[in-house]
């Protein structure tokens, strides 16, 4: 008993002291932390004719950190992995690994691997193709129509196996809700099949400057299709009928623009002289620019003609063919299509007639269409006009 008791102030202190040792090593081991993420290592200070020839993979870190809050946020980018080929030449070297930190209160307790085999080769060139990629959109409403790269092909550098398998470079335009055309020089890379960039495979020109056309999406209108007549028939016949095949198209452009046509109309068709039935292949002229038709810009006009018999006035007889145009309509009346499109109207009287519109209210209707009568008040026509026909009598108008 008195043994245990010797100098028990002294057993005392070392028992006290390896308590407080243990606890230093407890509170120590809890500043180390092992980053979940590998970094990937780069190749700083490559001589100027020579090229790392595989990939150098990645390493693993064991950091020592002050503050273990900061450890959620940590990203790979916060970190740099690399091997210093200064003064080195073309062969197999083992090298070490460096890491650093963008954090001032983490420091590298460990790296895994801390050297690693680096494949040193004399530089090879070879000449690909050039593609580009889009990275980001443009503004909503618009896309990409073109893309205008000044070279189809580019120049890249690596070692002769990492090149065999190459026949791509890529141009990585970047987009960032453009509305107009715009050009900017952006950057040129050789990607893996991961589409990931090549650490060993290089662009000898890194960028070059591409333009880039932006047009808004593409809109449709269903419109009408008014033939324009010029002239007169020969003396005692009269223009009986004017058929248009098809009598309508189909317009594609940005709605703005397409909401400022009602109705197209053809080139000028001279019926001066006839004295028979004709029919004439006419196009689709006039159009807003950036308004263009889906399919063919052309129709077929079939002209139907009669010799005077008999009639009840001396006035000339005149056909014209009238667009359709609903002006009035409610606000839920949407995706308004009348059928047909145009009407023939045969009409007494010299007075010109190329301004003459058919205007149709739908606004006291219900459901989603309509059969309209068809009457002379109809038609915006100018004094000293007769009616004699329209054609058809009635007109189907459709909505939703």
């Amino acid at each position: 008993m008195k043994i245990l008791l010797a100098n028990w102030e002294l057993k005392a202190l070392a028992i006290l002291a390896a308590i407080i040792f243990w606890f230093l090593v407890v509170a120590t081991e809890n500043t180390f932390y092992t980053f979940p993420e590998e970094v990937p290592i780069k190749a700083f200070n490559v001589p100027e004719d020579l090229v790392v020839s595989e990939d150098l993979g990645t390493v693993k870190l064991r950091l020592r950190i002050d503050n273990r809050d900061i450890i959620g946020n940590l990203l790979v980018d916060d970190f740099s992995a690399f091997v210093d080929l200064e003064g080195m030449e073309a062969g197999e070297r083992e090298i070490e690994v460096e890491v650093s930190s963008k954090k001032s209160e983490i420091n590298i307790a460990k790296v895994e691997p801390s050297k690693i085999l680096v494949k040193i080769a004399e530089k090879a060139e070879k000449e690909v193709e050039l593609n580009y990629e889009l990275i980001g959109d443009v503004a909503e409403g618009y896309f990409v129509k073109e893309v205008i790269l000044p070279i189809e092909t580019t120049m890249i550098k690596g070692s002769d196996k990492s090149l065999e398998n190459i026949e791509l470079a890529t141009l990585l335009i970047a987009l960032d809700g453009q509305e107009h055309d715009f050009t900017n020089s952006f950057d040129i890379v050789v990607l893996d099949e991961n589409a990931e960039p090549f650490e060993s495979v290089i662009a000898i020109e890194s960028e070059i400057e591409a333009q880039v056309i932006i047009a808004a999406e593409s809109e449709q209108k269903v419109a009408g299709v008014q033939p324009s007549i010029i002239g007169s028939p020969q003396e005692n016949v009269w223009i009986k009928s004017i058929n248009v095949e098809p009598n309508f198209v189909i317009l594609t452009g940005n709605m703005t623009q397409l909401n400022e046509v009602e109705f197209v109309k053809t080139s000028d068709i001279d019926v001066s002289g006839i004295s028979q039935n004709i029919s004439y292949d006419v196009a689709i002229v006039g159009l807003p620019q950036g308004v263009e038709i889906d399919g063919g810009n052309t129709v077929k006009v079939s002209i139907e003609v009669e010799t005077y018999v008999s009639v009840d006035s001396a006035a000339p007889r005149q056909t014209v063919k009238v667009p359709v145009l609903i002006r009035k309509f409610n606000t839920d009346q949407k995706s308004i299509k009348p059928d047909p499109f145009t009407v023939t109207l045969v009409v007494e009287g010299s007075k010109d007639l190329s301004k003459v519109e058919l205007k149709l209210d739908i606004t006291g209707y219900e459901g989603d269409s309509a059969q309209i009568e068809l009457t002379e008040s109809n038609f915006n026509l100018p004094d000293g006009i007769k009616v004699i026909s329209i054609l058809p009598s009635k007109i189907n108008v459709t909505w939703k």
